[in-house]
C-alpha cells in the first residue's frame, strides 16, 4: 500500500470540500428559484409533472374522459408536490452532510464524526426550509406552511442517512484495508 502524503491529502480534502459546498450552494439556489415562482408557475409545474406520472401509472390516461383526467391529476398533484419538497431537501441535506464531513477532516486531527456532520447537514438543511418557507409568505399565491418544514426536513434526514450510511461503510472498508497492511 502506497501512503498519502499529508500535503496531497489536504489538497483532496479542499477541493472535495469546495466541490459539495458548491453543490450544496447551487442546490439551496435551485431550491431558492423554485420557490421564487409564483402559486400560478409552481401548479404549472406540478401539474406538467402530475400529467407524465399519470400517464406512466394509468394506462390510457390521454384516452380519458377530461372529468377524470382532472380528478386523477387532482388526486396525485398533492403528493406530487410534497414529493418534490422531500426530494430536493433529501439532495440539501445529504450535500450539506457531506460538506461537513469534508469539513471535519480538514481542521480536525481526530477522526471525523458522522454523527456531527449529519447533525449539522441537518441543521442546516432544516434551518434552509424555514428561511424558504419564509421566503414563500412574500411570493404571489404562495404561502409558507410548517408542515412543509417538517416535509421538508423529513427530506432532509432521509437525505442524511443515506451519506451517513455510505460515510460509515466507507471508514469501515478503509480501516480494514489499513489493518491487512
Amino acid at each position: 500500500m502506497t501512503s498519502v502524503k499529508p500535503s496531497d491529502r489536504t489538497a483532496s480534502l479542499v477541493f472535495k470540500l469546495f466541490l459539495y459546498g458548491a453543490l450544496t450552494v447551487a442546490c439551496m439556489y435551485l431550491i431558492y428559484r423554485l420557490s421564487a415562482q409564483s402559486g400560478t408557475e409552481s401548479s404549472a409545474l406540478s401539474t406538467k409533472v402530475a400529467k407524465v406520472l399519470a400517464g406512466i401509472l394509468y394506462v390510457g390516461f390521454d384516452s380519458f374522459g377530461e372529468a377524470d383526467k382532472l380528478e386523477i391529476l387532482r388526486n396525485i398533484s398533492l403528493p406530487v408536490r410534497k414529493a418534490a419538497h422531500m426530494t430536493e431537501y433529501a439532495v440539501l441535506g445529504g450535500l450539506a452532510s457531506a460538506t461537513m464531513w469534508q469539513l471535519v477532516q480538514l481542521v480536525s486531527k481526530d477522526r471525523a464524526s458522522v454523527s456531527f456532520s449529519s447533525i449539522a447537514g441537518f441543521v442546516i438543511a432544516a434551518g434552509y426550509a424555514c428561511t424558504d418557507e419564509l421566503h414563500q409568505v412574500g411570493v404571489a399565491g404562495r404561502a409558507g406552511e410548517f408542515t412543509d418544514v417538517l416535509i421538508d426536513s423529513c427530506g432532509a434526514f432521509i437525505g442524511i442517512v443515506i451519506v451517513a450510511c455510505v460515510l460509515y461503510l466507507g471508514a469501515m472498508g478503509w480501516r480494514r484495508a489499513n489493518k491487512q497492511h
